[in-house]
């Protein structure tokens, strides 16, 4: 029994192989194309990236910063307007009476 299994798998091993140095050859292949770059190069790179993050911040914090500023004094204005309004609509009913 056990050599009809030998016999069996016997075709398979040369198709493997061939297979499997391919695979190996395209898997180094990719590897190096994939490779991390040169530590000067990854530093620089992520010195870069770390600018333009804190430039976009900086900008998004900045335009917060007059929006709720803007909103602030909208609210501000809002409520002195309601203010004068009560203050008037007080005036008003303290004649009519």
């Amino acid at each position: 029994m056990q050599e009809l299994q030998n016999l069996s798998t016997y075709g398979t091993e040369r198709k493997i192989r061939p297979n499997f140095v391919v695979g190996a050859l395209v898997g180094a292949g990719l590897a190096l194309l994939l490779a991390p770059a040169a530590g000067r190069d990854t530093r620089r790179h992520i010195g870069s990236t770390a600018k333009k993050l804190g430039t976009n911040a900086r900008g998004v914090i900045g335009r917060t910063r007059d929006s709720i500023q803007g909103i602030r004094d909208d609210a501000r204005s809002a409520m002195a307007h309601g203010r004068e309004e009560y203050r008037r609509s007080r005036e008003r009913r303290g004649q009519s009476v």
